[in-house]
């Protein structure tokens, strides 16, 4: 019976986060003017890690983790690019999040500074400063 909830509370959240993404738009407006937003595409489902106590000791098991990525792209010249190598900036964001603690991920701070880290490594794989931000949006956890 605790199998059939989980199954049914899994897929009414994923079947609302899919119906509410819109297009990967992030929500936050974006800072530039001239900046452009540019999706990464399909969401993200990645593992990470959950510590759970089981028998009074410390456990760790993994969930998927299920997000959108967006990027804030100041120089529209490194679109084509972006475009053409999304896989390499899929597999930068997919390193930088696998593995990661849910707590940690659900921080503001750490959120925040993922963000940030992830916009750096971007932009040093293209040897650019086109991206001057990334967003992280519609976290979902199972």
């Amino acid at each position: 019976m605790k199998k059939i909830i989980t199954l049914a509370v899994s897929a009414v959240l994923i079947l609302s986060l899919l119906a509410g993404c819109g297009g990967g738009e992030p929500a936050e407006t974006f800072t530039g003017s001239n900046d452009v937003p540019f999706s990464l595409g399909d969401s993200f489902v990645l593992n990470v890690a959950d510590i759970v106590i089981v028998n009074n000791s410390e456990t760790i098991r993994y969930k998927n983790a299920m997000f959108d990525v967006t990027l804030e792209v100041s120089d529209k010249s490194m679109l084509p690019t972006f475009e053409e190598r999304r896989y390499r900036i899929r597999e930068i964001v997919g390193s930088a999040v696998r593995g990661k603690y849910i707590d940690d991920l659900l921080k503001a701070s750490y959120h925040r500074s993922l963000e940030e880290d992830l916009a750096e490594k971007i932009n040093t794989e293209f040897n650019t400063m086109a991206v001057s931000r990334v967003y992280i949006s519609d976290f979902v956890f199972q």
